[in-house]
């Protein structure tokens, strides 16, 4: 079922992963880190990164590992060139994060969601079914299913 399943990630046959692309790393949080920072994060405890069928992910993305839970990408998403997942988000299936967008730690995304480029998403969002943002959102609040945000901060436009 998984192409490969390290003790930090775990990425379905189908998925079809960049070569750059980072799957797994660790999550970037503050109280996840033990002192002293070890780079092999021997001794600390994460969740893996879930990748899939059939997701995609493009060159230089990047999914952390969880720290509370997994980090999943669901069925058929798109995971666009230096997008970054931050540890313990769950996207939807059928979403596409754009190109340079940045999820922060704990989003949740429903499905069918359509980030535009460089959209940042601060930590604990919920984005729902359908919603929309235009290119270089920054959203700080929750965003209902099937609307549209656009600008910084984001605000609905439809």
């Amino acid at each position: 079922m998984y192409r490969f399943d390290k003790e930090w990630a775990r990425v379905d046959d189908t998925a079809c992963v960049h070569p750059s692309a980072v799957i797994g790393s660790a999550p970037e949080s503050r109280v996840w880190w033990k002192e002293p920072l070890d780079p092999q994060y021997k001794g600390s405890e994460a969740f893996p990164a879930v990748l899939c069928r059939d997701v995609r992910v493009g060159p230089c993305a990047r999914v952390d590992a969880g720290w509370k839970g997994y980090t999943r990408v669901g069925e058929r998403s798109w995971v666009m060139a230096g997008a970054h997942i931050g540890h313990d988000c769950v996207v939807g299936k059928d979403c596409e994060i754009g190109t340079n967008s940045v999820l922060c730690g704990h989003v949740t995304l429903g499905d069918n969601v359509r980030l535009g480029v460089g959209t940042m998403v601060r930590p604990g969002i919920t984005i729902g079914d359908g919603a929309r943002t235009g290119c270089g959102a920054v959203v700080v609040s929750d965003i209902p299913a099937g609307a549209v945000y656009v600008g910084n901060p984001a605000r609905l436009l439809c």
